[in-house]
């Protein structure tokens, strides 16, 4: 997702502190497009209620975030317990009360009494899907809601404003129990800058677990004729 690499990028996060100093501490989200040759990165960054903050980013093309791709109107829905976003994640779907929520914990259950790995990694695609259809039966819903780990990166230039930073990235993706496929997929980037108010590991998943949450409620508003189409790579 990141490939442009520049000594001279201008992070527009210090024009945004400077006016938004005096402002009151709770968690807001706002834009922020780190400038370079070739290409820039844009990040919606939500600072945290412990300090510091953390850029949240989904695909995007020419500089602007790209919609999710539509996902089937579901109510009742299962998230894989694989690492503590999903609970954030689970927790902001229950809030929103469109869902029927089989929380991590529940899924966790199930996959013990399955004989089954929770770590996602650690299955084939053919046990992924099997282990899907698992979850639909047992907990009786519609979608299985499920992130894999694409990995994580530090970045540091001695010639930059910015302070460290640590990119982490999930390919998120939903399979449909009636469908019996994985029928959406998204791609989310969370960047940590490393400091003396870098946020706690809850303080980030919270913010990635919220972030995927608003992405599935907008993947649902989508038109329904669009429902099924994977975007391409």
């Amino acid at each position: 997702m990141f490939t442009h690499e520049n000594p001279f990028r201008l992070p527009l996060l210090m024009i945004l502190g400077v006016a938004l100093s005096g402002c009151a501490a709770a968690a807001v989200a706002l834009p922020v497009v780190e400038l370079g040759v070739g290409g820039y990165e844009v990040y919606k960054v939500v600072q945290t209620s412990e300090g510091g903050s953390v850029g949240v980013s989904f695909p995007r093309k020419d500089g602007k975030e790209l919609a999710p791709a539509p996902l089937p109107l579901a109510r009742r829905v299962a998230v894989w317990p694989n690492e503590e976003n999903e609970k954030y994640l689970a927790e902001k779907l229950i809030a929103s009360n469109r869902f029927e929520v089989t929380t991590p914990s529940r899924v966790r259950v199930i996959l013990a009494a399955a004989k089954v790995s929770p770590n996602i990694r650690d299955l084939t695609d053919r046990e992924q899907l099997d282990a899907f259809s698992t979850v639909c039966r047992k907990a009786r819903v519609d979608l299985v809601l499920a992130a894999r780990d694409a990995g994580s990166v530090n970045k540091s230039n001695a010639l930059s404003f910015s302070n460290p930073a640590r990119l982490t990235k999930s390919d998120l993706l939903a399979y449909s129990c009636g469908q019996r496929m994985v029928v959406w997929r998204d791609e989310m980037t969370l960047k940590v800058e490393l400091g003396d108010k870098t946020p706690s590991t809850a303080a980030i998943a919270k913010v990635g677990g919220d972030a995927w949450a608003d992405r599935i409620i907008q993947a649902e508003n989508k038109p329904s004729s669009q429902v099924g189409q994977l975007p391409s790579k």
